[in-house]
């Protein structure tokens, strides 16, 4: 599995870590990431004036086009530590997320997200909520309009 990780890590130039800081807040930053997989390990450079704190971590990896469209993206779940020559990760989880698998990953990925929904409302007793699908598609055509009157 992590030799497909080391594969998907070398098609994103960034990524954006995610951790605690050494007060305990949650910190985001965006840093450049290389898997070592002989250590099995991300080597992360870190920017100066953010203070990580060792401990849980993610590193979410994504892109898309200027329009939001054809996005890929990945997240991988671990623990952050200092080493002599900066922040490494040890992953202990990989969230697969949209753009991988082709087709039928997509579609795992729709039927992943309507459970999770499903659930969400289920525990709090909530209805699935309706959708203005009317005012949807007007505000899209009235952009699609400016856009094309530009």
């Amino acid at each position: 599995m992590w030799d497909d990780v080391a594969r998907e890590i070398e098609q994103f130039p960034t990524a954006v870590l995610t951790t605690l800081d050494e007060a305990g807040y949650p910190v985001s930053v965006r840093c450049t990431a290389r898997f070592d997989a002989a250590r099995a390990a991300v080597d992360l450079v870190v920017p100066g004036g953010l203070d990580p704190a060792p401990g849980p971590a993610n590193l979410l990896f994504h892109r898309h086009d200027e329009k939001i469209w054809k996005m890929r993206e990945l997240v991988i779940l671990g623990d952050l530590d200092r080493e002599a020559d900066g922040w490494t990760m040890r992953p202990t989880r990989l969230l697969q997320g949209q753009g991988r698998g082709g087709a039928i990953g997509r579609m795992r990925g729709v039927l992943r997200y309507r459970k999770t929904a499903a659930r969400y409302l289920a525990q709090r007793g909530l209805a699935r909520p309706a959708v203005d699908w009317d005012s949807i598609n007007r505000l899209r055509d009235e952009a699609n309009a400016m856009e094309r009157g530009r």
